[in-house]
């Protein structure tokens, strides 16, 4: 009986041992990579009393930054270090981890411009100017004179899309809704003469004019 409860006992401790000496780890649910927008990023570890500290300070140690407490928003391309560590009796620690996120916008809103607006033909043109498809979902055009709602629609990075939307013939105004509410674009043409249209030739506002080019 001695022998069994001795044999138990010695299994029971080997257990113990691989079980204390299980690695820290530490990880995001994030890779470094580029995205379309924000988002919340967590950091997790593998044993449950770690501490985790983090820095967006290049030249400060994330020891010196803030303990992980809740999720990180990351809103704009952002380079983040972060480690772990388990505090006293079994003092462990991993090694500093670098991750870079190339944010393209904070909303994911900021890529969807109107790109031409031809009042005689009553066209407005969208362009995708992302690296990401546009999801068109919940986005709406506006005019004087009418409304167009998108629904369950995708655009392709740097693809462009006609809409036909009603609007006045003479110095329209026509806006673009995002999703959110907010509205991201306001066309104001002026004046065009016969064989004119309205275009931009980046997503900023600064690029758009009067052409010829139909």
């Amino acid at each position: 009986m001695k022998k069994i409860l001795s044999s138990a006992f010695i299994v029971f401790l080997l257990f113990s041992q691989t079980a204390q000496a299980k690695e820290l780890e530490v990880w995001s649910n994030k890779d470094s990579g580029k995205y379309s927008s924000g988002f919340q990023l967590q950091l997790l570890t593998n044993i449950k009393n770690a501490r985790i500290f983090w820095t967006k300070n290049a030249d400060a140690s994330p020891a010196q930054g803030l303990m992980y407490e809740s999720p990180i928003s990351i809103r704009r391309t952002t380079a983040l270090w972060f480690f772990a560590f388990t505090p006293e009796p079994e003092i462990s620690s991993t090694q500093f981890q670098k991750t870079l996120f190339f944010v393209e916008s904070a909303s994911g809103y900021e890529h969807l411009r109107i790109s031409k607006i031809n009042p005689r033909t009553k066209i407005i043109t969208l362009k995708n100017y992302s690296d990401f498809p546009a999801d068109l979902s919940g986005w709406i055009l506006k005019s004087e004179r009418g409304e167009y709602f998108f629904d369950n629609q995708e655009l392709a990075s740097g693809k462009t899309l006609e809409i036909s939307l009603p609007m006045k013939s003479v110095v329209p105004r026509v806006a673009l809704v995002a999703p959110d509410g907010n509205t991201k674009q306001i066309a104001s043409l002026p004046l065009l003469e016969n064989g004119e249209v309205w275009m931009c030739t980046t997503r900023r506002s600064s690029s758009c004019g009067i052409t010829n080019k139909i």
